[in-house]
């Protein structure tokens, strides 16, 4: 509990709130964590969506295999020489 009074303290001091009552401090350190775990849960849900978008998709693979083989890149009659 107090490190949820603290992180809500900073909150607080950083945000220029008038300090509240010692009940309200409580209330308002659960309200702080419940945001924090909300915002949390969301990244995780956000970053599995896109991991799974991404594994089905394939959008974000290399890829394996050129259209040009390097031997034809690197071929003296491709440099014009």
């Amino acid at each position: 509990m107090k490190f949820l009074l603290f992180i809500s303290n900073a909150f607080i001091n950083t945000m220029g709130i008038t300090q509240p009552s010692p009940q309200a401090a409580k209330r308002a350190a659960w309200f702080i964590f419940a945001m924090l775990i909300a915002v949390i849960a969301a990244i995780i849900t956000i970053a599995a969506i896109a991991i799974h978008w991404a594994s089905y998709h394939q959008a974000f693979l290399p890829v394996t295999e050129s259209p040009l083989p390097l031997k034809t890149l690197f071929h003296p009659s491709c440099r014009g020489v």
